[in-house]
């Protein structure tokens, strides 16, 4: 048996192992991600978003239960897990606006963030760098922790019945 095929049966190995709501998710996400992979660069960001709450800044952080935050960690974990994985090369936009979508059907709040910073490594030059994250409560669950180093330009939040 060839690596790639011995790899390929431990991954649906494991997989089979998830727990069933685990296993839902992984299902929902491949196919979120390869769905805005493809067709997000096609999109206005203003029609992905003609649904949520638009700030100009961070927003007031919502009340999540530890089980939220716990499933929205995860979720986020996969997400990022999955994007490498499925090698879309899925860019920090198309993770939060993927993991958004799946945090919405769970009616579990959060909201996007996109921030900009100026790169220092291009010195004497006008460039900028954009970066995407998404926060529930004070946490970032997808983004990663240097996110911090970026100006919030935008947030983004979702209605949510219970949020």
């Amino acid at each position: 048996m060839t690596k790639s095929t011995t790899n390929l049966l431990d991954g649906f190995r494991r997989f089979l192992g998830l727990p069933p709501k685990d296993k839902v998710l992984v299902f929902r996400a491949s196919i979120l991600l390869l769905r805005y992979s493809l067709f997000l660069p096609r999109r206005r960001f203003s029609d992905l978003t003609s649904h949520l709450e638009h700030f100009e800044c961070l927003p007031e952080a919502q009340e999540l239960s530890q089980e939220q935050l716990a499933r929205a960690r995860s979720m986020g974990a996969w997400v990022a897990r999955l994007a490498i994985v499925r090698g879309l090369n899925a860019s920090c936009l198309i993770q939060v606006m993927v993991l958004q979508r799946l945090l919405e059907r769970e009616e579990i709040p959060g909201f996007i963030c996109i921030g900009v910073r100026h790169c220092e490594e291009f010195s004497g030059s006008d460039m900028f760098s954009a970066h995407a994250w998404l926060q529930c409560g004070e946490e970032v669950v997808n983004g990663g922790p240097d996110c911090s180093i970026f100006r919030v330009m935008s947030a983004y939040r979702w209605p949510v019945a219970n949020g």
